[in-house]
């Protein structure tokens, strides 16, 4: 009995979750490049448990701490669905 499966509708839905992931972070970036004026690679962004953790270096962390709050208000604003409750 042969079974009917297309392997690049499965695919797709990775791929879709993949671009939107990478949409969020791109968001995030854009956010704090804007109001911290500190410039992040994608890389540097780690998503997790409503948390988001930045992996640059000591000063640029600092800066972007200092400004937290505006910080994260931004990205609420810029990704209404996006639940985010802290920033590392």
């Amino acid at each position: 009995m042969p079974i009917n499966f297309n392997i690049g509708g499965f695919f797709d839905k990775f791929k879709n979750a993949a671009l939107k992931e990478m949409g969020t972070r791109q968001i995030i970036v854009d956010s704090i490049e804007k109001i911290a004026g500190v410039k992040l690679d994608l890389k540097e962004i780690e998503m997790k448990n409503k948390i988001i953790r930045i992996q640059g270096g000591p000063a640029a962390r600092n800066h972007i701490f200092m400004k937290k709050e505006v910080i994260l208000a931004e990205i609420r604003t810029q990704l209404p669905g996006f639940i985010v409750s802290d920033l590392q």
